[in-house]
């Protein structure tokens, strides 16, 4: 699998493009910035799917612009996909920014769902707490994580539907399944290893 970070928005989002045999995906595309398509376009690859890790307005402002040029399926967890009207009411954290054109679902995620494109699969993780609709994707060695966990912290549980419960539970999910030197690709920050994360984050090192 091919990866690339990209890192948009007002509150420099990673957004990943990841292929494999001429096919991608989209994780997070925080807004319409262009640098999306120039990473599309070098990789050599059909944009098959965008995947949103939660419905934060920052991970989700470029997806109806990915489904309208390229023809992508937008994917989304089941617990937020029927929430997504809302993003046009909120307005929130986003210093002004506006969601005028919300990213409908075309599919919406259970738990361990797969997403194939290429020779490539993600499975599907839930794991609530930053928002009830968290997700993460998952492939072995792998794990785009949004913003449930972050290099030396974790998402934050003082905003909307978050849960400090709920991600604790997510947390020992991902600690007990992903092998030390899986890498983790953030929603924000820089790339980490769960055994980097087991020996330093404050949040997984008694867990």
């Amino acid at each position: 699998m091919e990866i690339e970070k990209i890192t948009v928005g007002v509150l420099a989002t990673n957004c990943y493009i990841a292929s494999s045999k001429g096919k991608c995906v989209a994780i997070d595309p925080a807004t319409n910035d262009k640098k999306i398509d120039a990473a599309i376009k070098q990789m050599g690859s059909t944009l098959e799917y965008v995947l949103l890790t939660h419905i934060h307005v920052d991970h989700v402002m470029g997806a109806r612009r990915l489904k309208d040029e390229y023809g992508a399926k937008i994917a989304m967890s089941s617990i937020d996909a029927p929430t997504v009207p809302d993003l046009v009411k909120a307005k929130p954290f986003l210093f002004g920014q506006e969601a005028k054109r919300s990213p409908d679902a075309d599919i919406a995620l259970e738990d361990r769902d797969l997403i194939k494109f290429g020779d490539e699969t993600l499975q599907t993780i839930f794991t609530p707490g930053h928002t009830r609709g968290s997700v993460c994707f998952y492939a072995p060695g792998i794990l785009f994580s949004g913003d449930t966990l972050f290099r030396g912290s974790i998402g934050r549980t003082d905003l909307g539907d978050a849960k400090p419960g709920q991600i604790e539970e997510s947390l020992k999910l991902l600690t007990g399944m992903l092998v030390n030197d899986c890498v983790i690709y953030p929603g924000h920050g820089e790339l980490t290893t769960m055994g980097y994360e087991k020996k330093f984050n404050p949040y997984l090192k008694e867990r």
